[in-house]
């Protein structure tokens, strides 16, 4: 029955495993595009700024595709043309194209009647950001058209903020990351530091693609279903053995029973080495006269919970283990600690009154202020402090000191209260 089970989740694990690399695969091969030649497209020249006096104009190659004929004039330094294509909608929202991580341009570069598809073109993302006077802030690329004619990807995450853009708007680290989450027009331009002349750019193509789930979204949702997939088997895994050890026999329960009991009466709390309630039981009421008077010391640490949360429960249980050793050393030996539970503690002091336990809590106070705590800068404690005058109103007098740390607690903590019977 067993193996049977096991074949049947394991056949399903290797399902699991093929179609995992099955969808990854195909979300690597069938990828989105957005064929940037379908927008609509102008061009500019150096002549709309500084006075240049350059020309271009864009039409429909003959066979598919774009032809940008320019002429570069010497009137302008930093002379230019380029065909923009304007990808915003009518409220003048952009694109996002954060979830796309290829560009795909077929170009060719012809200068003076001559092939230049060696030297690099320039290519502009414009993100819209409205708070730059410009409104928008660019990110390009340089790249030899004639290295991707054969449908070679450029990565998108190549694309750089302008150093221009950058000193002219005084960027900052932040600023000058490349941002894509908004474009409002992608720009194909002549290189740069051109010479005057004649220069042809044919774009028979120009996109950019990427998967139809996101890479990082993709694995977190594989990672999640091999993670249910292993908690399924182990909680099945879990349910299989405790069904084989309900079938032990009888005498080993009964035996395994009464080592657990055995354990519980055990006397020492086994983190701290402090009393447990099973030894503050034998202390007071075994060897203890029902006369004798018992002043109970109730402290509670402060703001325990964030240092587990903050530096994990081992940092808590180092705490309380020094805070233990702490107090073993600086109360008598007619006295008794004793841990009560998570990060609450009792002392226990015979024949002494409550002023005089409260000033017991005192020099604790004084104490953990000058100690150098692991994990946290200050450790402080709130403390109640009750009498017990007779043995068999012990529970009265523990409940009373409890009451009294509340108090201390609500009224800000690090405080000593006494309980209003014994103040």
């Amino acid at each position: 029955m067993i193996l049977k089970n096991f074949n049947k989740r394991s056949l399903f694990t290797l399902v699991l495993l093929f179609s995992t690399f099955v969808v990854y695969g195909l979300n690597q091969t069938y990828q989105r595009e957005i064929d940037l030649l379908d927008y609509p497209f102008r061009v500019t020249t150096d002549n709309a700024f500084n006075g240049g006096t350059s020309v271009g104009y864009a039409e429909a190659a003959s066979g598919e595709g774009l032809v940008l004929d320019c002429v570069l004039t010497d009137v302008y330094q930093w002379r230019f043309c380029e065909l923009q294509f304007e990808l915003h909608d009518q409220q003048g929202k952009g694109i996002n194209l954060e979830q796309y991580n290829h560009l795909l341009v077929d170009a060719s570069l012809v200068v003076d009647g001559e092939d230049q598809g060696h030297r690099p073109i320039r290519l502009y993302f414009k993100q819209r950001a409205f708070q730059y006077s410009d409104g928008v802030k660019p990110s390009s690329i340089e790249f030899p058209p004639a290295k991707y004619q054969q449908g070679m990807p450029i990565p998108l995450s190549f694309l750089k903020v302008p150093d221009w853009w950058r000193l002219e708007h005084a960027a900052g680290l932040f600023e000058s990351q490349a941002e894509v989450s908004e474009i409002v027009e992608v720009s194909l331009s002549t290189p740069a530091q051109t010479e005057p002349g004649t220069y042809r750019i044919l774009l028979k193509g120009m996109s950019v693609s990427g998967p139809w789930i996101p890479h990082e979204t993709l694995v977190n949702i594989l990672l999640i279903i091999w993670l249910t997939h292993s908690i399924s088997n182990l909680i099945y895994s879990f349910r299989e053995t405790r069904r084989e050890n309900l079938l032990l026999s009888w005498e080993y329960k009964q035996l395994q029973n009464e080592n657990s009991h055995l354990v519980n009466l055990a006397h020492k709390d086994k983190l701290t080495g402090a009393l447990n309630r099973h030894g503050a039981h034998k202390v007071i009421f075994e060897q203890t006269p029902v006369k004798s008077v018992i002043s109970i010391i109730y402290l509670d640490i402060d703001h325990f919970k964030s240092i587990n949360d903050t530096h994990s429960h081992q940092a808590g249980d180092a705490i309380l283990i020094m805070l233990a050793n702490l107090i073993e050393s600086s109360i008598g030996e007619d006295h008794f600690l004793v841990r009560w539970g998570g990060e609450e503690f009792v002392i226990l002091c015979h024949d002494i009154s409550a002023h005089s336990a409260a000033k017991i809590a005192v020099r604790l106070q004084e104490r953990f202020a000058q100690v150098e705590w692991p994990y946290v800068k200050d450790l402080t404690c709130s403390f109640g402090v009750a009498t017990c005058k007779n043995i068999d109103t012990f529970n009265q007098a523990i409940e009373r000191a409890d009451k009294a740390l509340y108090q201390a607690k609500a009224l800000g903590r690090d405080r000593i209260e006494i309980a209003p019977e014994d103040a």
